[in-house]
């Protein structure tokens, strides 16, 4: 009998050993997987250019942390916003913006580098380079006009044919930016006939908007496209029927 309450006690010792261990165990704090993350470190409205001093290191558990979510400053400072951001919100790719990245921006805005400006031309199959233009293509513009009486030699020569700009990026066709989403190319892999479009819209200097503008208004313009490895500017005379007969 006296071996069996020594045999009861150990038991009953050992059970509450183990029980001890279990709730000590049950008290520990789970770990908790941890990364660490840009935040905005102030509200930032939108169309505003991220500084350094706009950001903060946060860690967040794992499963908190947002897709594309960024951890690295130079990704993010000297890009721009493109909506209001709160204190404490994780900076993500998808609301920074490259100004000028035309292959990055999801707006004509976005893809005007600073200091340029868009424009948009009107163009049918000839002027539109046979509606094989995409965006991110580089062209020339030629325009055709006439030029005043008063100042031409005589009245044969009142026609005239000038390229006005050069090495100019074509930012859309019709209201398409995005060159791998172009109806173009699917109808190229398909087979089909190209579809037509009826608008270029490029990026040039306010002064050549100007000009082409005036060029629109007074003559006609044609987009010639230029290879995409060729930067060089030429120097082309303006043509008239004189400078044909006499070639």
């Amino acid at each position: 009998m006296k071996k069996l309450k020594i045999v009861a006690a150990l038991a009953a010792i050992a059970v509450a050993i183990g029980i001890y261990f279990f709730l000590n165990y049950l008290s520990k704090p789970e770990e908790v997987s941890t990364s660490t993350v840009l935040v905005a470190a102030v509200n930032i409205p939108e169309k505003t250019i991220v500084t350094v001093d706009m950001l903060l290191y946060k860690e967040l558990p794992q499963e908190a942390i947002l897709k594309n979510a960024l951890t690295n400053p130079e990704t993010v400072i000297g890009k721009m916003v493109n909506s209001d951001m709160f204190v404490g919100e994780q900076m993500v790719s998808s609301r920074v913006v490259d100004v000028g990245n035309q292959q990055e921006a999801t707006t004509l805005g976005y893809a005007v580098e600073p200091g340029m400006r868009a424009i948009t031309i009107a163009v049918d199959n000839v002027s539109g380079v046979g509606f094989l233009l995409l965006p991110g293509d580089k062209v020339d513009i030629v325009t055709m006009y006439e030029r005043d009486k008063i100042n031409a030699n005589d009245d044969k020569n009142r026609m005239q044919a000038k390229i006005l700009v050069q090495n100019v990026t074509v930012l859309a066709v019709d209201s398409n930016m995005s060159r791998s989403k172009n109806k173009i190319l699917k109808d190229a892999e398909s087979g089909e006939n190209a579809s037509g479009y009826t608008s270029l819209t490029i990026m040039v200097t306010p002064t050549d908007a100007t000009m082409l503008t005036w060029a629109e208004s007074e003559g006609e313009v044609r987009a010639i496209l230029r290879s995409p490895i060729d930067e060089d500017l030429v120097g082309t005379p303006s043509v008239t029927v004189d400078t044909i007969q006499n070639n």
